[in-house]
């Protein structure tokens, strides 16, 4: 309740909205513990599912509290969401739940739900993304960790946000890192008159190999060539160069990227 006339009450705290599988608005409310279907022209509700005024009969276990991110998860009346069960604690753990909603019938049910094995509780955030392979991507918000399941319920990768951090959602995609800045060459003599060199790219995700160029004349050769290996790929050269250039190249072989001749250290 408010308690005082000039302080904000947020009796609502609307946290998600989506494209419902009708083309309206799917609209989740952590503060009444429900979530809105809303008539994206007119915005009038037209249905509200959970809370202290659910048009849907919920059955055993639907009932949510403190949710977030309530998705559509089929076009069949499936809503998937983040229960997190706090704050202050309903449940001694958050979960992520599925639940099927008979607009007909009015009914709701519980079609699938799992916990973490740690029994974590989240006292805000979160959020769980379907990904293509069916399984479940689970950020536990204020923790912070953020973890996989599988078709069965089952934890297939667990991990945490450095300490002092947390994450309001987290969505798992395939990341390529294309840098704008070129490779690094970085060469050197040994003692022993070979030359060791250093191929650089921070940020670059695609490099599979690199090539060692001898840059002291043209047209430049290949003298040596390794695996990616790192931030920093050390290659050895069984001879002394005056000036290198590294090459990255993709699985496929392909050139991406190389740098500019640089002088070899003495």
């Amino acid at each position: 309740m408010p308690t005082s006339p000039t302080a904000a009450w947020d009796y609502f705290h609307l946290n998600a909205i989506s494209i419902d599988e009708d083309g309206n608005l799917l609209v989740g409310a952590r503060n009444t513990w429900a979530a809105y279907r809303i008539d994206r022209h007119s915005g009038a509700v037209l249905w509200r599912l959970a809370g202290t005024k659910s048009d849907f009969v919920l059955g055993p276990n639907v009932a949510f509290a403190w949710q977030h991110n309530p998705t559509v998860a089929d076009d069949h009346g499936l809503i998937r969401i983040f229960d997190n069960e706090a704050s202050p604690s309903v449940l001694p753990y958050s979960r992520v739940i599925w639940v099927r909603h008979d607009d007909r019938r009015k009914t709701a049910t519980l079609e699938r739900w799992f916990k973490h094995p740690d029994n974590l509780q989240a006292g805000s955030q979160g959020n769980a993304e379907a990904l293509d392979n069916g399984d479940t991507f689970v950020d536990w918000g204020a923790l912070p960790r953020f973890s996989e399941f599988d078709r069965n319920n089952n934890l297939v990768f667990d991990a945490a946000f450095p300490t002092g951090y947390n994450s309001y959602r987290a969505y798992r995609y395939v990341w390529i890192g294309e840098p704008e800045t070129l490779p690094t060459a970085i060469g050197a003599i040994t003692a022993n008159g070979d030359t060791t060199v250093h191929a650089i790219w921070n940020g670059a995700t695609e490099v599979a190999t690199w090539d060692v160029l001898d840059a002291s004349g043209r047209p430049e050769a290949r003298v040596a060539q390794g695996a990616w290996n790192g931030y920093d790929t050390t290659l050895q050269v069984s001879e002394p160069l005056s000036s290198v250039v590294v090459v990255a190249r993709d699985q496929r072989g392909f050139e991406i990227g190389r740098s500019v001749a640089t002088a070899v250290t003495q």
